[in-house]
């Protein structure tokens, strides 16, 4: 039992570790366990385990007002104690781990409040946690029974310590490896700067099929993805295009993409990373101005933006043996910064960086652009080479319109980058007179709303007028950062109201009638 003075401290206590219900966390004002740990399905102790276990494991705080954590405390305990609750819990939730499963008791000392905390664990790697033969998860405030995309990530997660590029294949003959890719295989582990210093390095022209399947140069690329990946890259259509940076009269003139720096290297990590016990494809789509990969089994470890800025190197492989074989001939990147290479050509090419889009976690999605997708971005890479990478990866996002949070926000705002109010962000005044985008500008940010109610006073000089005139006067002149019909006529709303409130305006209509808006005299 922890002991806290007062109920304050208590509440202060839980509000710190327990700040807000989500996916990990869930408070509970049960002041009596009976038909609680195990009642209604859906909604009983049980229930919760299993929907936290059943995606990063929690807390479930029992005796706390939801909201506020102000401890009311459990009154009827019904013969629950703090070991036989676990046995009960435990016995109703099949698949649910036993370790890390433990009730932890808080004490008030003023008003003898008891709190309990329920720490469930995260399920097993490929186990449904289920309650009442059901697995569950939460969706906002209430629980649902586990959904498809959910049940068939947990069902498909990476087994810690399987490799399936180290098993042996059953029935396999050195018949059955092709003969190109053995060649290339030899002249690949031969290339300068690999291992020409080795003692046996001399010995490796006269290698048989059989010593270079020893060495797991070639015996891993079955299709011979060593030669069809260069075939894949170089039937995907890559013209010259040209860029004009501002201030310019001679274009850039480029390859659509980057072959060898992000085509192979994307695919071959896709090769490199794909879970082939889900028996899939590696997929190459190529569309207008982008070339989208695919292949099966969520990011293996940790997160792309991870490894996107440089600071970060895997710690482990889905498939150990295959990475390193496709290391030792050069398909991938030794030490990890393939991603952190990738984005930095694409940034020197002045185009949109690849992103994971679209990834989940059942499969990766790797996207190479081809061409822009707004101009003044790409005039701002070759205007401004001095920002450091995050700060581009996190442009890139404004010009892809995607979510950045609130810290990403704020830093890119403080240096003078971006202006514009979330989700809505666009260049900023700075950026868009170095580079002669001083319309463009003036089109997103608009008037300032002193000008716009003096233009509502001006109409209203010619008589009274219905919200209709107003609206047709002021629609076309509001700013392209507010985009929607909706939010245009909104804006206009919230005008009159504070022109109202500022006693310029008010209503002629009547009670009863439409508004009439007038100057107040």
């Amino acid at each position: 039992m922890q002991d806290f003075d007062t109920a304050a401290e208590l509440q202060h206590w839980l509000a710190t570790h327990f700040p807000r219900e989500n996916e990990r966390h869930e408070w509970k004002e049960w002041q009596s366990l009976k038909s609680n740990i195990s009642g209604r399905k859906g909604e009983d102790l049980v229930s919760y385990v299993s929907a936290l276990a059943n995606m990063e494991g929690g807390c479930v705080v029992i005796g706390a007002q939801d909201g506020t954590l102000a401890p009311t405390g459990i009154r009827d305990f019904a013969g629950y104690t703090l070991e036989n609750v676990v046995h009960r819990v435990l016995g109703k939730t099949p698949g649910l781990p036993s370790m890390g499963l433990h009730v932890q008791e808080l004490h008030a000392g003023d008003t003898g409040a008891v709190v309990w905390l329920v720490h469930v664990p995260r399920h097993a790697p490929r186990v449904l946690v289920l309650a009442h033969d059901k697995a569950w998860q939460r969706d906002g405030d209430s629980l649902v029974e586990l959904r498809e995309d959910r049940r068939r990530a947990i069902l498909a997660e990476h087994l810690a310590g399987e490799d399936w590029s180290a098993a042996m294949v059953s029935g396999a003959t050195l018949a059955d490896l092709d003969e190109a890719a053995i060649a290339k295989a030899r002249e690949k582990f031969f290339e300068p700067g690999r291992h020409q210093r080795e003692d046996w390095a001399a010995q490796i022209p006269q290698w048989s099929a059989e010593k270079l399947a020893a060495e797991r140069v070639a015996e891993h690329f079955h299709p011979p993805f060593l030669l069809t990946t260069t075939k894949v890259a170089q039937s995907i259509r890559n013209p010259n295009i040209k860029l004009f940076p501002a201030n310019e009269l001679l274009a850039v003139t480029l390859p659509r993409y980057d072959t060898n720096t992000v085509l192979l290297e994307g695919l071959h990590n896709c090769l490199a990373h794909q879970d082939y016990a889900q028996c899939g494809r590696v997929v190459v789509e190529e569309s207008v101005g982008m070339v989208r990969m695919t292949n099966l089994g969520g990011f293996f470890d940790g997160q792309p933006d991870d490894y996107a800025s440089g600071v970060r190197t895997p710690e482990r492989y889905r498939n150990e043996r295959l990475a390193k074989a496709m290391a030792e001939v050069g398909m991938i990147d030794k030490v990890g910064f393939g991603i952190h290479d990738m984005v930095l050509a694409q940034r020197r090419r002045f185009l949109p960086l690849p992103d994971y889009e679209g990834s989940s976690p059942l499969r990766t999605v790797f996207n190479v652009y081809g061409q822009e997708i707004d101009e003044n971005y790409s005039h701002w890479l070759m205007e401004r080479t001095d920002l450091p990478i995050e700060h581009v990866l996190w442009l890139d996002r404004v010009q892809k319109k995607r979510k950045l949070d609130v810290a990403q926000v704020a830093e890119l705002r403080r240096v003078g980058l971006i202006e514009g109010r979330s989700p809505k962000l666009y260049i900023s005044v700075q950026l868009a007179v170095a580079l002669g985008q001083e319309v463009e500008y003036l089109d997103n940010k608009g008037l300032d709303a002193k000008h716009y109610k003096a233009l509502v006073l001006d109409l209203l000089v010619l008589g009274p007028q219905r919200r209709t005139k107003i609206n047709a006067m002021l629609l076309p002149k509001l700013p392209a950062s507010i985009a929607s019909d909706h939010s245009r006529k909104v804006y206009i709303k919230n005008l009159l109201q504070d022109m109202v409130r500022e006693h310029l305006i008010e209503n002629a209509g009547g009670a009863t009638n439409a508004a009439l808006w007038r100057r107040r005299p």
